[in-house]
């Protein structure tokens, strides 16, 4: 008896060792990102910010969280290296997407370097844009449907954003896209304060393409979104999104569910 209580207390000890080291992983570490730093180097502080959001996409770990100072991101942005002044490269990849990582936060909307309040956030006065206009080319239209057969857009990306797992995604202006804004698939993201303005598909879901996923969207707006085949700003199919006090604005579908088509 005497030796299987000892086992069982070892087993119990380790247990909880093992329990406690997995929670110390989840608090994770910040990774900051700002466009108009004047140097490259490792996401560390917003003096050491990393120019490109695919670059701190490419290092971070499940529990932590990038921090993105105002600007406009593309998806097939990286950064040249070569230390202080290193300047950005375009591919002009359409594929290139801005993929979610489970379990790590994407927060938008901080001043961001030489401001005097770097980790001062407010997402209406520093815009954060998730923007698919690869060429910087894109043209106005008169409506969102418009958008569909803009000469403009042809180069732009498919999915500027691409979600699955359990990833929050908050404080961001998502446009541009041409297949959707966002496609969610097998995930449960959470999608906070969000602005889905002037993407377009050619089949469904302007906004956002939800396939197998149950996102959450908490005070979202969508906005001139587009889609030809239905869900000019979401479409779901076989999902269960959660949405509170979101806002759907001159959103248009060719063939049904103008807002949402379910």
């Amino acid at each position: 008896m005497d030796k299987k209580v000892n086992i069982m207390t070892r087993l119990a000890i380790s247990v909880f060792f093992a329990v406690l080291g997995s929670a110390t992983t989840v608090a994770g570490k910040i990774i900051y990102v700002d466009d108009d730093a004047i140097a490259e180097f490792d996401g560390s502080s917003w003096a050491f910010a990393y120019r490109s959001l695919q670059e701190a996409i490419a290092e971070v770990l499940p529990g932590d969280e990038i921090r993105v100072a105002k600007g406009i991101y593309k998806p097939d942005h990286q950064t040249s290296k070569g230390g202080r002044g290193g300047g950005k490269m375009s591919s002009g990849d359409r594929t290139a997407t801005f993929e979610l990582i489970n379990g790590v936060t994407f927060k938008g909307g901080y001043a961001g370097y030489g401001k005097p309040e770097p980790n001062a956030r407010n997402i209406n006065l520093y815009e954060t844009i998730l923007s698919g206009d690869l060429d910087a080319n894109d043209v106005d239209v008169n409506s969102p449907g418009d958008l569909l057969n803009e000469p403009s857009r042809e180069d732009n990306s498919y999915y500027v954003v691409t979600g699955s797992g359990n990833s929050v995604l908050d404080g961001f202006t998502i446009t541009g896209g041409t297949s959707a804004g966002m496609f969610n698939e097998y995930g449960t993201v959470r999608i906070i304060n969000c602005t889905f303005r002037e993407n377009s598909a050619g089949t469904r879901g302007g906004g956002i393409y939800n396939y197998r996923s149950n996102p959450s969207l908490i005070n979202c707006t969508f906005t001139q979104n587009s889609a030809k085949d239905g869900g000019g700003a979401i479409y779901n199919y076989q999902s269960v999104p959660d949405l509170t006090e979101c806002t759907f604005i001159e959103n248009s579908a060719e063939y049904g569910g103008g807002g949402i088509y379910n």
